[in-house]
């Protein structure tokens, strides 16, 4: 059940950064059109940078609070 919420909130953020990439990267080609945009490998590389970056935060906020709990169960 919490595996299963946790996938639908990170998809939930995934499409979040495809939305904010796909405006960041229009806004500097924005004579082109929508599908030349999503053509394009800069878009790409910024999109798949942004969710590299965004997952390895969260599985770092993640260790870190699983090394907190661990530490104060041990120590009751």
């Amino acid at each position: 059940m919490l595996l299963n919420k946790y996938c639908k909130s990170n998809m939930f953020f995934i499409v979040i950064i495809f939305l904010v990439t796909f405006i960041d990267v229009y806004g500097d080609y924005y004579w082109l059109s929508a599908t030349s945009v999503l053509m394009k490998d800069v878009f790409w590389s910024h999109f798949f940078v942004y969710v590299i970056i965004y997952l390895f935060f969260i599985f770092f906020i993640d260790f870190i609070i699983f090394l907190f709990k661990k530490f104060f169960r041990n120590n009751k």
